[in-house]
């Protein structure tokens, strides 16, 4: 009976060490603030602040369209390939194989016996 009792309490002391490596895992331990912090380090900034002088420059830029009446644009040829039609393979690709697309009902292959 004591061996009995020794294995219960083993049981019980195995559960609660669980229970709290459990808990310190999930909610103790170091918290890590960085992902709610709301200040902004100076890299950060500095980024942004260089996207908005680029952003200015090209504020400051103007196009026109005399690139495309020039003869050197006009001599380069088109070297696209072109794609012929595919046939359609299933109407619903995520159907299961061998049912129709309208009915529930298995599509059954005929076979001949010889």
């Amino acid at each position: 009976m004591s061996f009995l009792k020794n294995k219960t309490n083993l049981a019980i002391l195995l559960v609660i060490v669980i229970i709290f490596v459990v808990y310190y895992m999930n909610f103790g331990g170091a918290s890590d603030q960085s992902l709610t912090s709301k200040t902004t380090s100076s890299a950060a900034n500095q980024i942004g602040q260089q996207f908005v002088s680029s952003l200015f420059q090209l504020k400051g830029l103007s196009l026109d369209g005399k690139i495309f009446t020039d003869a050197d644009f006009l001599s380069l040829k088109d070297l696209s390939t072109p794609i012929p039609p595919q046939p359609v393979k299933r109407n619903n690709p995520f159907a299961q194989i061998g049912f129709d697309t309208g009915s529930s009902l298995p599509v059954t292959a005929t076979t001949t016996k010889k």
